[in-house]
């Protein structure tokens, strides 16, 4: 059986989705007016995209999975 990897990815207010090919591994909202999309691992550093947080309606982890419970 195998496990799907979760990813993040950006729904535009337009209905647009975006979701950089699933490798999008981080996202960085310290800036006033976008939201920098990257993907980082230990070599390497892309910038996948930067947007105004104007036009993002919202942004997921896909396939969302519920919290597993420890019991």
């Amino acid at each position: 059986m195998s496990v799907e990897e979760s990813y993040i990815r950006v729904v535009l207010k337009d209905n647009t989705i975006l979701d950089f090919d699933r490798k999008c591994t981080n996202v960085d909202s310290k800036s006033a007016k976008f939201c920098k999309f990257t993907n980082e691992n230990g070599k390497a550093y892309s910038l996948l995209a930067l947007i105004p947080y104007e036009n993002i309606l919202y942004i997921e982890n896909y396939p969302y999975k519920e919290a597993s419970s420890y019991e």
